[in-house]
């Protein structure tokens, strides 16, 4: 009665924590990369500030 199985059980537990953790992964890198360029859009925007009153002061 031992029948051979066609390929490697998979535990569904941990295929959903695998699928789970791989969708927080990408949720954490979006919410960084979003704060990444907010960060670097108001370095430029102070930038161009600065730049501007210096060249109103020539």
């Amino acid at each position: 009665m031992n029948k051979k199985l066609a390929g490697p059980v998979a535990d569904l537990a941990q295929v959903k924590k695998d699928r789970e953790r791989k969708a927080y992964n990408a949720l954490v890198l979006q919410a960084w990369d979003e704060l990444e360029h907010e960060d670097k859009r108001e370095q430029r925007a102070r930038k161009s500030d600065v730049e501007r009153a210096g060249r109103q002061r020539l």
